[in-house]
């Protein structure tokens, strides 16, 4: 009965269904045998609640694992730890994760790079790599990113963007725009398309080439409904093309909007 309960939890968080699959993880929760099990089922529900953006939640979990009997274990601590800033980094907490994220590498450097840990040290050198960046230190950022290229732990959606923009945030800008036009002319979808343009929009921002940079932003303005990217991010990134084209209304304007969307995340 578990078992089958436990499979349609991971079924419905396959399918993107994260509500469903909360709730059947939280039930799961409920009726463990015992700790091992009811430690999966929070983690479980932890990771659906990160993605519905219920933080506050999704660390109660965390902090719940912590605090059964028998998961002291380093192995599991350091895998909560990677949880735990994979939630700072949602949350726009890009500092925090990073330190977390050093100090788990410093904790348990001993063990990461081996065979048993290596999924581990790929997750947390990807989630790194763009914290770096996030943080307006590159230089530091693309070596991780490239490094990132020989894993086999999954990336996130916009890595290979993200290292381009990387390279042209460290004065490769030709390479950069090649890396993600050539990616345009491939078949992509909808919200695969916006990213791409948002982040071809930045590299061009970066190599001074506002025209070009802000005839991408808006791209991505008209097609939002095609995106989960951050509004806020956009419009910061509208605001600051328009600024440097002495489109200073249109720079005032987008920074409201900015401001707004900011708030309204804030409330939710």
């Amino acid at each position: 009965m578990e078992g089958d309960l436990t499979d349609r939890a991971n079924q419905f968080f396959e399918a993107g269904d994260f509500d469903g699959a909360m709730q059947l993880f939280s039930e799961l929760a409920k009726v463990a045998p015992n700790s091992d099990e009811r430690a999966a089922a929070l983690i479980g529900q932890g990771k659906c609640l990160e993605v519905l953006g219920r933080f506050a939640e999704a660390r109660d979990c965390l902090r719940e694992v912590r605090n059964l009997e028998g998961q002291d274990d380093p192995e599991y601590v350091a895998w909560l730890d990677y949880l735990e800033a994979g939630i700072d980094a949602r949350e726009g907490r890009d500092k925090e994760s990073l330190r977390r994220l050093d100090g788990l590498l410093e904790n348990f450097a001993a063990f990461l790079k081996t065979p048993q840990w290596i999924d581990l040290y790929e997750r947390v050198q990807i989630l790194r790599s763009a914290r770096l960046q996030n943080l307006k230190r590159p230089r530091e950022a693309l070596p991780l990113f490239v490094e990132a290229l020989g894993f086999t732990a999954e990336k996130p959606k916009d890595h290979n963007y993200r290292m381009a923009y990387c390279l042209a945030e460290c004065g490769d800008v030709s390479r950069a725009k090649d890396a993600v036009t050539n990616a345009l002319k491939g078949k992509l979808d909808r919200h695969e398309e916006w990213t791409a343009r948002y982040y071809l929009g930045a590299i061009y921002a970066a190599g001074n080439e506002y025209e070009s940079a802000l005839a991408e932003f808006q791209f991505c303005e008209c097609h939002l409904d095609d995106s989960d990217g951050s509004i806020t991010n956009l419009m910061d990134s509208l605001a600051y093309v328009c600024s440097k084209l002495g489109r200073l209304d249109d720079a005032a304007r987008y920074g409201r909007a900015s401001q707004t969307s900011e708030e309204s995340q804030d409330r939710s």
